[in-house]
């Protein structure tokens, strides 16, 4: 049976850190978001984000906002949208 656990608080309490020693009592495959532009967690599992090129989280919300500043349709309906 899979379990969800998430981890929250207030910034330098601990969660990161949390998470990473977690991973190594937690049986694997596992699934890791850390929504944390600081990509601390990938840090401390020794993963170059960068080097690899692999978009995160961060990245996606953060080309979400550009394209709708630049008037691009993501393809979502908002309320005032009409559908025939």
């Amino acid at each position: 049976m899979g379990r969800i656990i998430v981890s929250t608080g207030r910034g330098g309490c601990g969660k990161t850190t949390f998470v990473t020693l977690a991973t190594r009592y937690l049986p694997t495959p596992m699934l890791l978001i850390d929504l944390d532009p600081d990509l601390s967690l990938a840090d401390m599992l020794g993963i170059d984000l960068k080097a690899e090129k692999i978009k995160t989280v961060s990245d996606a919300l953060y080309d979400i906002i550009e394209e709708r500043r630049n008037g691009a349709q993501t393809g979502s309906l908002t309320v005032h949208d009409k559908m025939e």
